[in-house]
């Protein structure tokens, strides 16, 4: 993993179904659980918590 300013970059893999797998310390640390939201950016794509969601997953 590369540290840049606090922040982790990590590489994962998506799935033939395009599911993408976030790396458990990622998880722990971040806390997304359920609903996630995605947005397409110019030459990335950002995953950003959903801090709406109720699913209480």
């Amino acid at each position: 993993m590369r540290e840049r300013g606090g922040e982790g970059e990590e590489f994962t893999v998506l799935d033939r179904a395009g599911r993408l797998q976030l790396p458990r310390d990622h998880v722990e640390r971040y806390g997304p659980r359920g609903r996630v939201r995605f947005s397409g950016e110019a030459g990335h794509v950002g995953v950003w918590l959903d801090r709406d969601d109720r699913s209480g997953g």
